[in-house]
């Protein structure tokens, strides 16, 4: 909703997608998962760091991390990261 109350299909998209993670991201996520299944581990929390962007990506909070299941998906510079972010 915006300030008038109104619907804000734009903003409520960028909300949204900000708490998901990226689909190259989230797919690395899914194989991870699927080796440690073979041996019948489980994937509690992964933290990732694109070497050319400097955005660390994390996932934990559950064993699925399909949407809407509560798992914690946050992205961040590196910068913001060490708390040299604005």
């Amino acid at each position: 909703m915006n300030g008038e109350g109104y619907r804000d299909p734009t903003a409520d998209r960028a909300i949204r997608n900000a708490g998901r993670l990226p689909r190259p991201i989230w797919n690395v996520v899914k194989a991870v998962r699927e080796v440690l299944n073979v041996s019948h581990l489980e994937l509690v929390e992964i933290r990732m760091r694109d070497r050319t962007t400097g955005r660390e990506h994390k996932w934990g909070g559950d064993t699925n991390g399909e949407k809407g299941s509560g798992a914690v998906h946050r992205r961040m510079r590196a910068d913001q990261r060490d708390g040299k972010g604005h």
